[in-house]
């Protein structure tokens, strides 16, 4: 199996660019999982609503972890 390389905006972790948010302010993040296998992500200190997965609209519930499946299609 390759190691895998964990990236933010195409920078390698520890490399990464700080995302810049007001208090109050809706970001939209786009994740991908290029790697064979599910990966949780976690927002330190925030919330989330998943919109979709692989393209297929959601309306799910407020959140701070995602399971990002692997492969998109």
């Amino acid at each position: 199996m390759n190691k895998y390389i964990w990236s933010i905006d195409d920078r390698i972790w520890g490399k990464h660019l700080p995302l810049n948010v007001r208090l109050e302010q809706r970001v939209l993040v786009e994740m991908r999982n290029t790697t064979m296998m599910p990966q949780p992500m976690h927002l330190h200190g925030h919330h989330c609503q998943v919109l979709g997965i692989n393209g297929r609209a959601l309306r799910g519930a407020v959140r701070d972890t995602v399971l990002v499946p692997p492969m998109p299609r």
